[in-house]
């Protein structure tokens, strides 16, 4: 093998780039790229803050009420 024949560090033989198994494995490993630099850069970004426990507790109290006051407004008519 002559230094001609390598191009650009390339060391397949050209006829592996045109097979069809090379073609999905390329498509999948740029699928994949796409996805991580998304969530990559979903890291940086400024998310809203998550409900704590609390507020959480709260709102399933007030639901509660309001259930217990349906109830009792359906059960009295």
């Amino acid at each position: 093998m002559r230094a001609d024949d390598l191009l650009a560090g390339i060391v397949f033989p050209n006829s592996l780039f045109e097979e069809e198994w090379m073609w999905y494995l390329g498509a999948f490993v740029a699928f994949n790229t796409i996805v991580f630099v998304g969530l990559s850069i979903g890291k940086f970004l400024p998310w809203p803050p998550q409900p704590s426990s609390i507020v959480l507790d709260e709102w399933r109290n007030r639901a509660g009420r309001f259930e217990r006051m349906v109830e009792d407004e359906d059960s009295g008519s």
